[in-house]
């Protein structure tokens, strides 16, 4: 017997061609294309589009002049099969971070700042690679308040659970943190020169004020030598005659 394919109803067709008219894939993000494209594929889904050549309009309508600069030769000149996944290897390979440079801005360049401490850790686990919870548990607390860092040693929690109650703490009114900030060597050179110029100075106005208590205390005595003889001048009567 042939195979029967199952009718799809009129109204269901309808919809799914509505759905395919309607998608608009979001204005692209240069700053983090891989969760641009996790977007804009659940959007296909939604729509119920898996022809290769849709999405690959769909993502080239939605690209600005500055990324289809970076992919022109393909945009131009598709390929005949698998278009839309040679357009979005291209675009992540002109615009996705190095591993380097994820790794970089994970040990050196993220801070709390104003952020939740929960905030910091969704961060630092896009940034990190697989597999290294424990390294990255270290960094996390590197970057928290001195006193919430105490606080946080003693539980034994997961990691996501020690952010929920990091964020518990950090959202008490009048709680006073003191942020911790992970200085670079530079910085530390700078510090060590700016210590250095303040102890130079230091002992620079301790010789002033030495010398200058020295000046003050030997004025005084001639000032008073001068006095006390003037005194004993004045004491002096003149011898009577007779």
């Amino acid at each position: 017997m042939p195979e029967t394919k199952p009718e799809v109803s009129p109204g269901v067709e309808q919809d799914s061609q509505m759905s395919r008219i309607a998608l608009k894939a979001p204005v692209f993000w240069e700053n983090d294309p891989e969760l641009w494209f996790f977007q804009a594929e659940s959007q296909f889904v939604i729509a119920g589009i898996s022809n290769d050549s849709t999405k690959f309009h769909a993502v080239v309508a939605a690209l600005n002049s500055n990324v289809l600069s970076c992919v022109r030769d393909i945009v131009r000149n598709p390929p005949l099969e698998n278009a839309y996944v040679a357009l979005k290897d291209r675009v992540l390979q002109n615009f996705a971070e190095s591993s380097s440079a994820r790794l970089n801005l994970l040990l050196k360049d993220l801070q709390l700042l104003d952020k939740r401490p929960s905030h910091l850790l969704s961060e630092m686990q896009n940034l990190a690679p697989a597999k290294m919870e424990d390294i990255l548990q270290i960094l996390w607390l590197q970057r928290l308040p001195a006193n919430l860092q105490q606080i946080l040693s003693v539980c034994k929690a997961s990691l996501d659970e020690l952010a929920q109650i990091a964020d518990k703490i950090h959202d008490v009114p009048g709680c006073n943190l003191t942020v911790a900030r992970v200085e670079s060597k530079s910085d530390q050179v700078e510090l060590d020169a700016i210590k250095a110029e303040l102890a130079d100075f230091k002992n620079m106005v301790k010789k002033l004020s030495v010398s200058q208590y020295s000046h003050g205390r030997i004025k005084p005595r001639r000032r008073s030598l001068k006095l006390s003889r003037r005194i004993a001048d004045t004491n002096v009567q003149p011898k009577r005659l007779c």
